[in-house]
């Protein structure tokens, strides 16, 4: 199912809902979670509005990553990888205490997303699959509505 939220959209399986009220911080990320589900996806967003668009590479991404890495003290990635899903993207998976963590710095050239999925370590796989296929269709709601008219 097709789900905007914010700035973004996505495809998104049913059974996962926008649970961003129900984070207990002031001006919370943009949160999807699965019903009874092992963890939470969150999002925030840097929008483009003047000048020259970024234009970011892949390997920009990848540094945005490894820089927010050092800076939060994730520890090194299990693994990381760089690709092109609706926006390029470069990811990184962590174990930050006892939880798992999946990170990614996404953009369409003009703009850019970071989300990331924390779950128990023990239950990585739970949802690997949904979140990946929610990340892969990720595209900001003004660039989907240009090229579906």
């Amino acid at each position: 199912m097709l789900l905007q939220f914010g700035p973004l959209m996505a495809d998104v399986p049913e059974g996962w809902i926008d649970v961003t009220e129900q984070v207990p911080v002031p001006d919370p990320p943009i949160t999807l979670a699965r019903l009874n589900g092992a963890g939470a996806l969150q999002f925030s967003t840097a929008e483009f509005t003047e000048g020259i668009p970024p234009n970011p590479m892949r390997s920009d991404l990848q540094e945005f990553l490894e820089q927010k890495a050092v800076q939060d003290r994730w520890g090194p990635p299990i693994r990381h990888e760089t690709g092109t899903g609706s926006m390029m993207f470069a990811s990184g998976e962590f174990r930050v205490g006892q939880d798992y963590m999946k990170a990614w710095y996404l953009s369409d050239g003009r703009n850019f997303a970071f989300a990331t999925y924390v779950c128990d370590w023990a239950e990585q796989e739970q949802e690997r699959g949904e979140v990946e296929a929610i990340v892969r269709s990720l595209s900001f709601a003004a660039d989907w509505s240009e090229a579906n008219g």
